[in-house]
């Protein structure tokens, strides 16, 4: 017991101290992550991690308190209570992740066999469960057995989001990654098997809350960033895209990234005057607001259109819906298209559109990779 190799009573008390404060900032890491359930919806990979976060709060504080103070009769029990809670946390995040994929996901929803991680984790641990309690052992072969199948749904979650330009620019994934090893790595230094830890001092029982504390923030910070699922179809909300010039409101440049019923000189006259009418719209607001800033986005029932506003052009974006990743690719286009024609050469346009059949190799870049 931990108890017997800490004589110093006061010692033992900052460790429960330092350990209870790590657990009250998993359940408080937990809280700040289920108030994106409403928006990823309940059954979520969200609403998995936040009860996996909860339980592994709540586990890890038993676990030292009954390592602690061994005398309370009831602390083994509690310990042996949230173990278990803490492994079937885990299940439920593996089964969550799995019904939101059959839920929100197009490609799950082909698949005849959808459930695997699941059934697997659920059998896994109803077999080694009556075990470790026969053999009196602690719950380390229970963690190992769910792991894999937990590690996996992990995996299978973020890489949907790997092709997402705001996840890769901001390291969210492997963020999360280090910060689930660090936490994980100190609940599996809290096994039976690892007793000869105590040999490298007691100090060591100190740096465990702390890392465990910087590994559920890493979590939960890099969590919160991940958008939903419906990110993934930022693709098919996308409808036309413009680039018009700012002083004459001419339309310099269209690309349909839907096919467009409207053909020849019926779409170039709409062309005109949707550049045109743009224009218009964002001059008045400016003049009505008495501001010189622009207008970033108009919502009109089901039909979004939004704005990156250059140094001699105004891009213009025609959408069903709203998505962080294509607003980051239109910002990101419209800065490459000015470099690209260089801005002396728009500013001083002359009317003449077909130099700027270039700029297809720029939708390829940012829309299509």
């Amino acid at each position: 017991m931990l108890c017997q190799i800490i004589e110093d009573g006061l010692f033992r008390e900052l460790i429960l101290i330092l350990n209870f404060s790590a657990s009250l900032i998993f359940i408080y890491l937990a809280f700040q992550l289920s108030k994106k359930i409403k928006e990823a919806k309940l059954l979520s990979t969200t609403t998995g991690l936040a009860l996996y976060l909860a339980n592994q709060g709540l586990s890890h504080f038993a676990f030292f308190f009954s390592e602690l103070y061994p005398e309370l009769t009831f602390s083994v029990e509690l310990k042996d209570i949230t173990a278990l809670c803490f492994i079937l946390s885990m299940v439920v995040f593996i089964i969550l992740t799995e019904i939101s994929q059959s839920l929100y996901d197009s490609n799950q929803k082909k698949k005849k066999f959808r459930y695997p991680l699941s059934i697997f984790s659920i059998l896994g641990v109803s077999i080694a469960y009556p075990l470790v309690i026969i053999m009196k052992s602690d719950y380390l072969p229970i963690f190992l057995i769910i792991l894999v199948p937990f590690l996996i749904s992990c995996l299978q979650f973020v890489k949907k989001f790997e092709s997402l330009e705001i996840v890769k620019r901001s390291k969210i994934i492997p963020l999360f990654f280090i910060g689930w090893a660090i936490a994980g790595f100190v609940n599996l230094l809290k096994s039976n098997l690892f007793k000869d830890l105590f040999g490298l001092g007691i100090w060591v029982w100190v740096w465990i809350p702390l890392c465990y504390i910087c590994g559920g923030f890493m979590m939960t910070w890099s969590w919160k960033r991940l958008p939903n699922l419906s990110e993934l179809d930022w693709m098919l909300k996308m409808e036309r895209l413009m680039v018009i010039h700012r002083d004459s409101s001419g339309t310099i440049f269209v690309y349909d990234f839907q096919t467009s019923s409207h053909a020849g000189s019926n779409q170039q006259v709409e062309e005109t005057l949707a550049g045109s009418a743009i224009g218009g719209i964002d001059a008045l607001l400016s003049e009505i607001l008495a501001s010189k800033g622009h207008i970033n986005e108009i919502d009109h029932g089901n039909k979004k259109i939004f704005f990156s506003h250059g140094i001699a052009t105004e891009c213009v974006l025609f959408a069903t819906g709203s998505s962080a990743e294509f607003k980051y690719r239109l910002e990101m286009f419209h800065l490459s298209f000015e470099k690209k024609f260089g801005h002396d050469t728009l500013l001083n346009w002359n009317g003449e559109v077909t130099q700027f059949s270039k700029a297809y190799e720029l939708i390829l870049r940012y829309f299509y990779q």
